[in-house]
């Protein structure tokens, strides 16, 4: 397994499949719906991706889990930050991924 920060529009399809994988397989774990994602232009993909740092878990080519985080807006909790999008395959739980891309985030 291998996990890395998303980060250029090149990885907006990666980001499409897992967030769209998670609003479909758990959407009861998320405040957004898949119709509040699936028709977005990919401009604003791209943004979402650049606004929140976000990871991704891979095994081998295929993506299995993602993490994000957004950091507080007020310049007093600026040293804080929230998880956001946590999300895991459910063929691929169970098997220490989200634990990983925690600690990817963290460092």
């Amino acid at each position: 397994m291998t996990i890395r920060r998303l980060s250029s529009p090149a990885d907006v399809p990666v980001f499409q499949k897992l967030r769209l994988e998670a609003l479909t397989e758990a959407p009861e774990a998320f405040a957004s719906t898949y119709a509040d994602w699936v028709d977005l232009p990919d401009t604003e993909w791209a943004r979402r991706l650049a606004e929140s740092p976000t990871w991704a878990a891979f095994e081998g080519a295929l993506p299995i889990g993602l993490m994000g985080y957004m950091r507080e807006r007020p310049a007093r909790n600026s040293h804080r930050a929230l998880l956001v999008m946590v999300y895991v395959s459910p063929s691929a739980r169970g098997h220490g991924v989200a634990r990983r891309m925690l600690a990817a985030v963290l460092d």
